[in-house]
């Protein structure tokens, strides 16, 4: 899944953790991601839906459920003051 935000060009790719991109800069590797079985249920096709969240220091979220499972991987930049 190739997403641009924030200026930038990413490029999700899902398979095994030893795979690496062609092209480009990796930067992380996620995973696995624990589920509650030891495989997903049986489907024609799976979706996944990737957000971009920005929140400022001390911020936080509402407590809230999924009927899927839920990941979150936080990429932290720290900004140097002028």
């Amino acid at each position: 899944m190739v997403v641009e935000a924030k200026g930038q060009i990413w490029l999700f790719s899902f398979g095994t953790k030893s795979a690496k991109p062609k092209k480009g800069k990796h930067v992380a590797s996620v995973g696995p991601l624990q589920l509650t079985s030891d495989k997903l249920p049986p489907a024609k096709s799976y979706e996944i839906v990737a957000y971009l969240a920005v929140m400022p220091p001390n911020e936080y979220t509402r407590v809230h459920t999924h009927l899927g499972p839920e990941a979150w991987y936080s990429v932290w930049r720290l900004r140097r003051e002028p």
